[in-house]
């Protein structure tokens, strides 16, 4: 990969057709986000997890996330961002496929203490139906954003893809998520993203084709 930011034309068509398609997909989301559920993939060991209310706040770190890896790949690396946001279009589709055949449902605590930290959780779970956990999107966003920040590299891809990490285990200590969905979320982001780098010829262009010629 060559490290340069975004710039041709063909590039930026596809960016452009990338956003609204991932934006446009985005609102389907609260649609598919009702019971009545398929299953419950509970397992004992998802029984043994704690509610941890402290990881909130990675579980809510992801909404700051996203916008700082397609800013710095913007701005770094234009096959990177190109490639996250086709993977993120693609991980969509799987899901709601999943979604709307296979509903699941996670159940949630039936009380929570107080002090800011559970005022996000309540937050979390206000704005979030207990449905449409597999897989996991918190962890499939994630899964893909480490695998482009792996590609970054340097200490700043190793930073992010940690901080990623944190992010889809926070998914199961919030008690948003079962084990079995973080799985579903990173083998469908990782299957998302080996085929959006392999498409990445989609929008390569022509040697010295930019923006502005």
């Amino acid at each position: 990969m060559t490290a340069r930011p975004l710039r041709s034309r063909r590039e930026i068509i596809a960016l452009l057709v990338l956003v609204a398609a991932l934006a446009g997909l985005s609102t389907c989301y609260g649609a598919l986000n009702h019971g009545p559920e398929d299953m419950v993939l509970r397992t004992p060991l998802d029984e043994r997890i704690p509610l941890v209310p402290a990881f909130v706040i990675p579980y809510l770190s992801v909404f700051a996330l996203a916008p700082l890896t397609f800013l710095v790949f913007g701005l770094r690396a234009a096959d990177l961002l190109l490639s996250t946001l086709l993977a993120a279009v693609v991980l969509l589709l799987i899901a709601y496929t999943v979604y709307l055949t296979a509903q699941t449902y996670v159940a949630r605590p039936d009380e929570l203490g107080t002090g800011p930290l559970w005022d996000g959780l309540r937050l979390v779970y206000g704005n979030d139906e207990p449905y449409n956990a597999f897989p996991s999107l918190h962890t499939g966003f994630s899964t893909v954003f480490a695998i482009h920040w792996l590609r970054f590299g340097g200490r700043v891809g190793i930073i992010c893809t940690t901080w990623c990490a944190l992010v889809v285990v926070s998914t199961v200590f919030v008690h948003q998520h079962y084990l079995a969905d973080l799985a579903g979320g990173i083998a469908a982001a990782s299957l998302a993203s080996f085929a959006a780098w392999r498409c990445r010829g989609l929008w390569a262009a022509p040697d010295g084709e930019t923006a502005n010629p």
